[in-house]
């Protein structure tokens, strides 16, 4: 690769990684925007991607909507679904040392 190459993508690697740093990512709204841009991303590129399956792996158009495309969009759509539940902050069992208060996990 070249050294211009591998400046752009260190470069875009440290942008993301301040950007997750600025803690947005965490916001539950963020997340679920994201995954639907994610899913329409899928959809809207689902043709290239399933050429692309073809032209490097084999795999026909079927076999590839089933194993990958149709997979990721499942996926995606489980996880929106359940992704506020996932985040909320889970009660636990309060140790004897701080007996009378409550605990949680905090995600």
């Amino acid at each position: 690769m070249e050294n211009s190459n591998i400046n752009k993508l260190t470069s875009i690697v440290d942008k993301q990684r301040r950007f997750f740093n600025t803690n947005r990512t965490k916001d539950l709204n963020f997340r679920i925007s994201m995954l639907h841009r994610l899913r329409s991303s899928v959809e809207k590129y689902e043709e290239q991607i399933l050429d692309a399956l073809f032209k490097d792996l084999g795999k026909g158009r079927a076999e590839s909507y089933l194993s990958e495309v149709g997979f990721i969009l499942l996926e995606i759509s489980h996880t929106i679904k359940y992704l506020k539940h996932w985040v909320r902050d889970e009660k636990v069992k309060t140790n004897v040392l701080n007996f009378g208060s409550s605990s949680y996990i905090i995600i």
